[in-house]
């Protein structure tokens, strides 16, 4: 590999760390009740999330 490519794949590494961060944060703030920093219960029925769900191991 040449230094450039080796660059590029650094970059793609930090990119996919910085998103792995956000997505652990945003999923804790959900599983807290939290939707973009509001309290889920603090908001209107009309204006909470869905409820989450993740595909069960069959």
């Amino acid at each position: 590999m040449t230094d450039e490519e080796i660059g590029r794949f650094a970059s793609v590494l930090e990119e996919c760390e910085r998103i792995r961060a956000v997505m652990a944060r945003d999923e804790a703030a959900l599983s807290t009740g939290e939707h973009d920093g509001i309290p889920i219960a603090a908001a209107p029925p009309e204006q909470r999330p869905p409820e989450l769900t993740r595909p069960s191991a069959a």
